[in-house]
């Protein structure tokens, strides 16, 4: 594998994080990156050659804990595939993404729908490019509710969670760690959305034990909390807290981070609650480490905050790459996180995410990222 030398100079670079609940001190990697079920572009499997100790499998939603028509059995843009109410549920609620794609080329916009538009179920238009003939991915037919289960439509919109599940042991063959990034607020795109489904919503021991079961089924390695909408006063009973201690508890060796920024609600308070039951955080930003970035520090500890790059402008030009990720150490961060690497590719992977010219070879944002960060060492890694 490309750079399996370079990564054993690398882990002199980890940080062993404190004992927490009686386990093993963890090696934090100092890289990460995000890869998404709702893009195109580069594939799981594909990072097995790229400088990421953890891969993050995004994106996954809780169902609510009570089953809803207007929430569920809704038609439009295809994050609202239709969820049914079966009696008899033995799949998890995990079968709700797609079978296969259809990829529409890339300069021609569809609507994204699951069943073509019509007066009853109109859809929502992404882009004004003309197409001439948009083909639709066919609505699953197993997809049933699971109270407080795990709602996988967004993470297997573009890839069939079998493909996904063979990039996972592909990974791990690898040598890398993966984990599911779990959203608090499923929001429907869509313009006849219902209303989102937060974690006010789920109970929070189902949702817990559903995590888990999906974790051990995935063979995955842990899970991110991505908290961006934080709607309680911290304290016993919130849902944000309990959730992640149940997990813990269900799952006393996982690895656990918590990722938020500073509009998301009462994110330090939750921190703070959370600190010593998870292995690392992150700073949901893109420009270098801000003033959040260092009151996260000061709860979870140093070098056990992340920061971000994004693998496509404007949020992170290619040209701003290396200042910011040169100064990852200085900052006292564990390390970077790149959004997501699907998109570091000069291919253009859909007109929802097309590439802005920032992207001079595949790979360039985690190569620019790599040489800055570890320059003594950055012609050991070849980016393939």
């Amino acid at each position: 594998m490309a750079g399996c030398g370079l990564m054993s100079t690398v882990v002199l670079n980890a940080v062993l994080v404190p004992i927490v609940m009686g386990r093993q001190a963890q090696q934090l990697p100092p890289m990460i990156a995000y890869w998404s079920g709702y893009e195109l572009g580069n594939s799981l499997d594909s990072l097995k050659d790229q400088p990421f100790g953890i891969v993050m499998l995004t994106m996954g939603f809780f169902y609510s804990d009570v089953y809803s028509q207007n929430l569920y059995n809704v038609c439009g843009w295809s994050l609202n595939v239709a969820v049914k109410e079966c009696s008899s549920n033995q799949t998890l609620g995990v079968n709700c993404g797609s079978k296969s794609f259809v990829e529409p080329p890339p300069s021609c916009c569809t609507k994204d729908i699951t069943q073509k538009e019509s007066s009853q179920c109109p859809g929502k238009s992404n882009c004004d490019l003309p197409c001439k003939s948009c083909p639709y991915a066919p609505e699953p037919v197993d997809c049933c509710f699971t109270p407080s289960g795990i709602d996988t439509r967004y993470l297997t919109l573009r890839h069939p969670l079998d493909d996904i599940r063979s990039g996972v042991k592909v990974l791990k063959a690898a040598g890398k760690k993966v984990m599911i990034s779990m959203f608090d607020t499923m929001n429907y795109m869509n313009d006849m959305a219902p209303p989102p489904v937060t974690l006010a919503q789920v109970d929070t021991g189902r949702a817990s034990r559903s995590l888990t079961a999906f974790i051990k089924d995935m063979d995955l390695d842990g899970v991110d909390f991505n908290f961006e909408h934080i709607a309680c006063s911290v304290g016993s009973g919130c849902q944000w807290v309990d959730i992640v201690q149940k997990t813990r508890h269900l799952m006393p060796e996982a690895l656990i981070s918590m990722t938020s920024y500073a509009g998301a609600g009462d994110a330090l308070g939750l921190l703070q609650q959370v600190h010593d039951i998870i292995d690392f955080a992150q700073e949901d930003s893109y420009g270098g480490a801000t003033p959040f970035f260092s009151e996260m520090q000061k709860v979870v500890g140093n070098h056990r905050v992340y920061y971000g790059i994004e693998a496509d402008y404007p949020l992170t030009s290619l040209a701003s790459v290396p200042s910011l990720a040169a100064n990852w150490n200085k900052s006292g961060a564990a390390g970077l996180f790149l959004w997501v690497a699907n998109r570091d590719t000069r291919t253009s992977t859909s007109c929802l995410d097309p590439v802005r010219g920032d992207h001079p070879s595949d790979w360039a944002y985690t190569s620019s990222m790599w040489k800055a960060m570890f320059p003594s060492v950055a012609g050991q890694f070849m980016v393939v």
